[in-house]
């Protein structure tokens, strides 16, 4: 079997692929992990509509007819991984600042980005790199 491994951020996924003269019934495209079931047109060469992912294991399954109704079918698994796998993203929102000679620290705002959920931080001093994350010293 197939296999193939996604972050957390991509909540879906394509499939493309081929089958003989003789699938001429029907086809569709079905994840067992999360009960979607989609028809797709019947051609030599295909590519899938979007299928949902859930995190963890998604077990696709292509499924061709002829017309006879006997069945063919290939299937591949997508892991889709948890928080923490997705592309992280981090904005300092704290405009440009001129500080005098004698300041030692300073407050530096911003805001990141975790798997699509939004939450503020805030650095304070530039030497102890203390962090106040949703209103706690961390």
């Amino acid at each position: 079997m197939k296999k193939e491994t996604t972050t957390y951020d991509v909540t879906s996924y394509t499939i493309g692929g081929t089958n003989n003269i003789h699938v001429m019934g029907g086809m569709l495209v079905s994840n067992a992990a999360n009960g979607a079931v989609t028809n797709l047109g019947v051609a030599l060469s295909w590519t899938t509509p979007v299928v949902p992912l859930v995190v963890g294991n998604n077990e696709i399954y292509v499924i061709g007819t002829n017309y006879l109704n006997r069945v063919a079918s290939d299937s591949v698994i997508i892991t889709r991984g948890g928080i923490g796998t997705g592309k992280p993203y981090v904005d300092i929102t704290t405009p440009d600042r001129t500080v005098s000679y004698g300041t030692l620290s300073i407050a530096v705002e911003g805001t990141f980005i975790l798997n699509k959920e939004p939450k503020k931080k805030k650095i304070i001093g530039a030497d102890n790199a203390d962090w106040i994350i949703d209103g706690k010293l961390q």
